[in-house]
């Protein structure tokens, strides 16, 4: 039987890294991949449908697309991350309409997205098949280190 990866992020260097770990010769025959996308358009994504990656529109704010997405998954690359919304002129106005500074936006929106995809991921129907999860993400490293480290 072919079980199924899905991978998040597959167009930046850490999804991307693992679908290539899969993909590279000798492809693997034991999987197929998933790749969630917001934009199944794009050429940066289509070149991943070009080398037999399954793409899913899909998006890290809206739980029920992600389950849709992780149904019938075997395993999950998961990620999210912090410093692509932080240059979002989007999400930089987000922030000033809050009235914080867009690196706590970005960290309560990494955080959020995170929670998503794990509930996403523990819903009945997804854990169904899922056997293994694994979550990428970068830590506070400012408060980790008691503020030793603060420009990382």
């Amino acid at each position: 039987m072919t079980k199924l990866l899905v991978i998040v992020g597959i167009t930046g260097n850490q999804g991307g890294s693992v679908a290539d770990a899969f993909l590279s010769p000798p492809p693997s025959t034991q999987w197929r991949i998933r790749a969630i996308t917001r934009d199944p358009s794009k050429p940066s994504t289509q070149a991943w449908a070009a080398r037999g990656v399954e793409l899913v529109q899909a998006d890290l704010d809206d739980i029920p697309s992600l389950t849709s997405a992780f149904t019938g998954a075997h395993a999950i690359f998961a990620m999210t991350d912090y410093w692509g919304p932080l240059f979002d002129p989007a999400v930089q106005a987000a922030a000033l309409a809050r009235g914080v500074i867009p690196q706590t936006h970005c960290a309560e929106l990494e955080t959020q997205r995170g929670t998503n995809l794990a509930r996403a991921a523990a819903s009945p129907v997804v854990q169904a098949t899922l056997e293994r999860y694994v979550y990428s993400s970068l830590g506070d490293a400012s408060r980790l280190s008691g503020g030793k480290y603060t420009k990382v």
